[in-house]
């Protein structure tokens, strides 16, 4: 959901122009229009997929998994927070008060062990079958 790989590749980057220190302008002065195109559509792809759920399920009954640092989800949304609809996802998920409600769509962060038993060949048909959950 959070293209935090290419996220990273793309901060490393010298920046192209003055970027008065906000990160997100940072951010778009390493882009390419392409890249910002491609952060829009998946950022649309991704506020879909999470609001569908949420009507589905409601936020309390939402767990995100991520094998990123806690804090990391966040802390990415605000570098991309002025691209495409990156702003609404992150209020969505942080702001609870313009969401109007106390439910929380929490983050689990799994230990590297587990997370590194998911990287296997290994095809399931369903998760319950992976090592980790018998």
């Amino acid at each position: 959901l959070f293209p935090s790989t290419k996220l990273k590749e793309i901060m490393a980057r010298p920046t192209m122009r003055f970027s008065n220190n906000n990160k997100s302008q940072t951010l778009l002065s390493k882009m390419t229009a392409q890249e910002i195109l491609e952060f829009t559509h998946l950022s649309l792809i991704t506020l879909n997929l999470l609001t569908s759920y949420i009507k589905q399920y409601s936020r309390k009954n939402i767990l995100i998994v991520t094998a990123s640092a806690n804090g990391w989800i966040s802390h990415s949304l605000r570098y991309v927070y002025s691209i495409g609809y990156f702003k609404q996802i992150y209020h969505l998920l942080f702001n609870n008060e313009i969401n109007g409600t106390n439910e929380e769509i929490l983050m689990f962060h799994p230990s590297r062990d587990v997370c590194r038993s998911f990287k296997t060949n290994k095809r399931y048909s369903h998760i319950s079958e992976h090592p980790c959950f018998i």
